[in-house]
């Protein structure tokens, strides 16, 4: 729910790094499907990946949509200290870099089980 908030409302660097900071913070967990979907373990496992999919796709095209719709720059700051050239780029992609590597062994432990 913060996630959303901040992106819909994403104006400056600091709510760029206030999604930073939550995603960091929450971490793999936070990407885990549901286990609600078990009516059998073959299945369960077909949809968990898939429901992890279509969540880290939404999530990272609604953030690339975000920054780009309200064209976020470096110099948006709400307290009036900019970022450096090229840091608020850098932060956008550690973001997507984590969410998909958390994805990957995601999908591989779902694989697995």
């Amino acid at each position: 729910m913060c996630i959303s908030v901040l992106l819909k409302n994403l104006m400056s660097v600091e709510h760029a790094e206030a999604i930073y900071n939550l995603i960091l913070g929450c971490g793999q967990l936070f990407w885990e499907p549901s286990s609600s979907l078990e009516d059998s373990h073959l299945d369960f496992s077909r949809d968990a990946v898939l429901q992890l999919n279509c969540h880290v796709h939404d999530f990272i095209t609604g953030l690339h949509a975000n920054f780009m719709n309200n064209d976020l720059r470096d110099s948006m700051s709400v307290v009036e200290q900019p970022w450096g050239k090229g840091q608020l780029l850098a932060v956008l992609a550690e973001i997507v870099d984590h969410v998909r590597e958390w994805e990957g062994g995601l999908v591989s432990k779902l694989h697995q089980q």
